[in-house]
């Protein structure tokens, strides 16, 4: 995990969709820094830790390209 991450929260939800079938929901909630909070949600089997860092990444990118962030940190 990126050292840029700070006060992770996971959580795991059942949902229903319009069927009334159930899915599971895992739900990342996370400060980059002083930013946030952020909240990422991945269904039951795409939470795995490969699309969870990607997330993260693609936060600081877009943190970074807005100047909120230094380039480098």
């Amino acid at each position: 995990m990126n050292d840029l991450i700070k006060y992770l929260h996971v959580t795991s939800q059942t949902r229903f969709d319009a069927r009334g079938n159930p899915n599971a929901v895992t739900q990342y909630s996370y400060y980059i820094l002083n930013h946030g909070p952020f909240s990422d949600e991945y269904t039951e089997g795409k939470d795995t830790p490969e699309a969870v860092n990607a997330g993260f990444t693609a936060r600081i990118d877009k943190l970074r390209a807005v100047g909120a962030l230094p380039v480098g940190s």
